[in-house]
């Protein structure tokens, strides 16, 4: 081993000294004139690549002191001789600068490579592979001496290079573009980090696919920098992305979709979108349903959040059912009597009855005053009003006991704390009094409506409305009970006070004088009767229009006192005219259109006009059998009217057949 050791110092010393002949001494002037004699600056460019070589000897067995005086000589040559870019000044340098590196003085050699790499840039390009090794020193240098400032700009032309030779989504590139972007990374440099995030994103696509779950990490880094640099809400299309990868690959209910979710929440919700606001927050419910359960507590934060949402948006088809969710999980933690239950109940009352589900209202209400009767005092405002929508709900679905005797309830609940005849009564009192009015007790109603009329008289206030309405219907109730002329006197004393605070055109005003008409008609006399009707009808037209059915029933009442009285024309006119506004309202074939059919059938008999008289009583019978079944009672009638037309035109065969007909239906057990 010495002897090899021995042998090859000597052949570099032979290297050396021969190149120190070569390079002092030129051929020309040892051997004389044989070949012609180069330029100066060609012996000048063959001395510097002698020296570059013999340091390149020196360096390679590691003899630093004499590699490093050849090398200085040789840079201070070139410095003096040559071309700034020329290629032998950058190995002199080179050699200079891996000196300094095997000696740890980094901060002398940086420059030198740097002064390198920019001769190598000039005569090789800025992407030629050869200069990948000086920039992985002049990297490795800034890490060492922790300057942080150039790593990036000197990776970025390493990247450069390779994508080359690469291509520009080769994945070789990554582990290059991931170090330059921790750089940026650590000092917060978005705005550089942006672009590589980007770069990387693209690389991985092209080799993974755009669906694979590896992306996810990379899009989820690259939502950050975005939101950091321009605002959460500008990254909108990366997180709906996200969330497509994230439903694909990990599932619609994986917990880790609930960021994703949350994010796309703020930004549509900041929008006021709230449609999309509503369906992400039902995503993150249903990923909090399947981790915790349905019945968890946790859950009404977000159902609170997705209610909101509707109750802004009136939407209560889909309000109805988080409210009832919102509820079960409430019985579930809390039990189906607790108080804490009471808001939800509330507003599941008020949204089912904005969908007209009745039914489901009234149970809902029964249940909050049972709840509010555990918690509540008797006279608590929250319990009577509730008790008062309950009532109200059993009166509206048809169950006018129950609503009598809640109303009775509430009403003596009232009495007990404001006395007998306090004006705020008059609402529940008149609520009973109806009820008890259309349950046919009439007496009842009577002590009702007298009982308003009390409460009108205690009043500190003048109460004429009220007055008005108690006559009113005290009048109706002597209509009910088979006593106009007992009306007669209330309806009037009615009337006076509606005048007097309505004014002679009020609907009011016009209900009041048709009723009166009614009752002066019935008793024959017909010249009170029509200016009383033709009043009602002047002002129901000029309020509701031509075309209505309260309009349709003075016509009626105008035309029975002209056919009474035999005006046969006027009779025909109102007809004809009453029959036109129910045929537009309810249809030709409605079951309210038959009598007036019948009426009209009766005045063109008075008039002699038989060519109309029988179609007006077979589309009466028509329609009847068609409401009614062929079986009926007013079926009967219209046999009866056509059978009569018939026998008196002659065709009795008909006649009989019809008679007979409605004579069965008579006989029929179940009409007696």
């Amino acid at each position: 081993m010495k002897k090899a050791a021995t042998i090859r110092q000597a052949n570099i010393f032979l290297s050396v000294a021969l190149a120190i002949i070569f390079i002092f001494f030129p051929t020309s002037s040892l051997w004389g004139n044989i070949h012609p004699s180069p330029s100066a600056d060609s012996q000048i460019e063959l001395k510097i690549k002698r020296l570059n070589e013999i340091v390149a000897t020196l360096l390679q067995e590691k003899h630093w002191d004499r590699a490093e005086r050849f090398a200085i000589k040789a840079k201070e040559i070139a410095e003096l001789h040559l071309d700034p870019n020329d290629p032998e000044f950058a190995v002199a340098l080179d050699h200079l600068a891996d000196l300094h590196w095997n000696r740890k003085k980094y901060s002398s050699a940086a420059p030198l490579y740097l002064q390198s790499l920019k001769i190598k840039e000039v005569n090789l390009g800025p992407r030629h592979p050869d200069l990948k090794p000086t920039l992985e020193r002049l990297v490795e240098l800034h890490q060492l001496q922790g300057e942080s400032g150039p790593i990036p700009y000197l990776l970025f032309k390493l990247i450069k290079i390779k994508e080359k030779t690469l291509g520009t989504h080769d994945p070789a590139l990554i582990p290059d573009i991931d170090q330059i972007a921790e750089t940026h990374r650590t000092r917060n440099d978005h705005a550089q980090l942006q672009p590589l995030l980007e770069w990387r994103l693209r690389i991985k696509e092209k080799s993974l696919g755009r669906e694979h779950p590896d992306l996810i990490p990379e899009i989820k880094e690259l939502i950050y920098v975005h939101q950091a640099l321009y605002g959460k809400e500008t990254a909108e299309e990366l997180l709906k992305r996200l969330l497509a990868l994230q439903e694909k690959n990990l599932g619609p209910a994986h917990p880790e979709l609930e960021p994703t979710l949350d994010q796309l929440v703020k930004i549509h919700q900041s929008r006021e979108e709230f449609n999309q606001t509503g369906s992400f927050l039902l995503k993150i419910v249903k990923i909090k349903e399947k981790a915790l359960g349905p019945y968890d507590a946790r859950l009404i934060p977000v159902l609170k959040k997705i209610s909101g949402l509707y109750r802004r948006q009136d939407d209560h088809d889909l309000l109805q059912p988080l409210l009832e969710w919102h509820l079960r999980i409430n019985e579930k933690s809390l039990g189906r009597d607790h108080p804490d239950l009471i808001p939800t109940l509330k507003e599941l009352v008020q949204v089912n009855l904005a969908l007209n589900d009745k039914a489901t209202a009234e149970r809902l209400l029964d249940r909050l005053l049972t709840l509010q009767e555990k918690s509540l005092t008797p006279q608590h405002p929250d319990l009577i009003k509730t008790a008062n929508q309950l009532a109200k709900m059993y009166q509206a679905n048809g169950k006018r006991e129950q609503a009598r005797l809640l109303f009775a309830k509430i009403l003596q609940v009232k009495e007990n704390t404001l006395g007998p005849y306090h004006p705020e009564l008059a609402p529940l009192v008149t609520r009973l009094a109806e009820l008890s009015r259309d349950s046919g007790d009439i007496s009842q109603a009577e002590v009702f409506y007298h009982k308003l009329w009390q409460i009108a008289d205690k009043s500190l206030t003048p109460q004429p409305e009220m007055r008005a309405m108690v006559l009113y219907q005290l009048a109706e109730i002597q209509i009910a009970a088979g006593f106009p002329s007992k009306a007669l006197s209330l309806y009037r004393q009615a009337l006076t006070l509606y005048e007097k605070f309505l004014g002679s055109n009020h609907l009011q005003v016009a209900s009041i004088r048709n009723r009166l008409g009614e009752i002066f008609s019935s008793q024959g006399d017909f010249s009170s009767a029509e200016p009383l009707f033709l009043h009602a009808l002047a002002v129901r037209k000029s309020v509701l229009g031509h075309e209505h059915l309260d309009v349709a029933k003075v016509l009626d009442n105008l035309a029975y006192i002209y056919k009474t009285s035999r005006f046969w024309d006027q009779a025909e006119s109102y007809y004809r005219k009453s029959l036109f506004v129910r045929e537009r309202l309810l249809g030709a074939n409605h079951l309210d259109i038959a009598k007036t059919l019948d009426a009209l059938a009766e005045v063109y008999k008075m008039k002699h006009l038989p060519e109309n008289i029988e179609s007006l009583y077979l589309r009466s019978l028509s329609i009847r059998e068609n409401s009614l079944g062929p079986f009926h009672p007013e079926v009967a009638e219209s046999l009866r009217n056509l059978s009569d037309w018939y026998r008196h035109l002659g065709k009795l065969p008909q006649a009989v057949v019809l008679s007979r007909r409605a004579s069965e239906i008579i006989a029929n057990p179940k009409f007696r």
